[in-house]
C-alpha cells in the first residue's frame, strides 16, 4: 500500500493504523540508511529545493512477508525536470516477496 500519508512517524496516523490493525510497516522503518538513496531522504519539497530533513510524509507500507532490499527518493523539482508535476518526491522500492 502506498500513498501520501501526511504523517512522518510510526506512532501516528495511517502508519499506526496499518501497523496495529494489519501488521503493515513502512518502507522507511524496514530499510536501513545504507539501503536508501536520494537527497535528504525527504518526500516533500514544496516545488523547490528538497530539505535534508529525513522526513517521509509519503510511504510504501508492506506486510511482514515483504522485505525491501533497496529504497530511494526520486527528486521531482526543477533541478531534475523542466516542470514540477508534484510538490512531493517519489519513492522507489525494490522488494522481495
Amino acid at each position: 500500500m502506498a500513498g501520501d500519508l501526511n504523517s512522518d512517524g510510526e506512532t501516528n496516523g495511517v502508519r499506526k493504523i496499518a501497523r496495529d490493525e494489519f501488521g503493515y510497516r513502512s518502507l522507511r522503518a524496514k530499510t536501513t540508511d545504507d539501503e536508501i538513496t536520494g537527497e535528504g531522504y525527504s518526500t516533500f519539497n514544496g516545488f523547490g529545493y528538497t530539505p535534508a530533513n529525513r522526513r517521509w510524509i509519503d510511504d510504501i507500507l508492506t506486510p511482514a512477508g515483504v522485505e525491501p532490499y533497496a529504497g530511494g527518493v526520486r527528486l521531482t523539482c526543477k533541478r531534475v525536470y523542466s516542470i514540477c508535476a508534484s510538490d512531493h518526491n517519489g519513492l522507489l522500492a525494490k522488494i522481495k516477496f
